[in-house]
């Protein structure tokens, strides 16, 4: 998932190294490691995705990220 996205967030281009956990879309995606299901965030979009007003925006690019890439 890091080498697929180029170790950037797919919402603000940070760079993020492997030893932070990818986020899983949708959020809780039984937790497995399918390429498909996760996506890099950086800790700041991360906590936005879960916890202000641009959880909303952050969700639909994640979705719209991962559908471009698997359909």
């Amino acid at each position: 998932i890091f080498e697929r996205d180029n170790h950037r967030c797919i919402v603000c281009g940070k760079y993020v190294d492997d030893s932070h956990k990818f986020h899983h879309e949708p959020c809780g995606q039984e937790k497995s490691d399918i390429i498909s299901g996760g996506v890099v965030l950086c800790n700041n979009c991360h906590y936005a995705r879960h916890n202000t007003d641009k959880l909303k925006l952050i969700k639909t690019k994640c979705e719209e990220y991962l559908r471009n890439l698997y359909g």
